[in-house]
């Protein structure tokens, strides 16, 4: 198995993993209109996020973020931490003047366990550089995220693994008899 399946497969079990933690604690001190109210506050980070990401708007995505966020890296390098990490991590993204057009964000789950929050889906984009066509990018995210002080909620860590066409060919469906 080479080395960025392996990284890859130790990513995803990271992300059952937490995805078990969250989901075998759940309950915490919230009511159900609580729980509600933070779940469509989560969800409305994801259309900033999405809204944002389209507009190229480096500052807006940012605050989105935690001061002592960290982003995984799922490429090997060193993990994006703080304030100064996120920024690094969003100008890669935009690197070489590259634009997005039609980017999505779909939660799958999201889980609310007081003060912290974890959601997990996936996301797309048509990915444009100047003078290039444009790609299509799609991505498997896992995020935790924070409330803070003001009733706002960001995220604290963040991992997204971009996805890509198998690796070997899929095998045809059996024939019905």
């Amino acid at each position: 198995m080479t080395q960025p399946m392996r990284r890859l497969r130790h990513v995803l079990a990271a992300a059952v993993v937490a995805g078990l933690v969250v989901g075998c604690t759940q309950g915490g001190s919230l009511t159900p209109a609580e729980r509600d109210e933070a779940e469509m506050a989560v969800a409305q980070l994801a259309r900033g996020w999405e809204e944002a990401w389209n507009a190229g708007d480096m500052n807006t995505l940012g605050t989105y973020y935690t001061a002592d966020a960290i982003i995984m890296n799922t490429q090997g390098a060193e993990d994006f931490r703080g304030t100064a990490g996120v920024q690094q991590y969003l100008q890669n993204i935009f690197a070489e003047g590259a634009t997005y057009s039609g980017a999505t964000i779909t939660s799958n789950e999201i889980a609310i366990l007081g003060d912290h929050a974890y959601t997990n889906g996936t996301a797309s984009a048509t990915r444009m550089i100047p003078g290039g066509t444009g790609i299509e990018m799609s991505w498997k995210y896992v995020n935790l995220l924070e409330r803070q002080d003001d009733g706002t909620w960001k995220i604290r860590k963040s991992m997204a693994v971009q996805t890509m066409p198998p690796l070997v060919p899929q095998m045809p469906e059996p024939a019905a008899n």
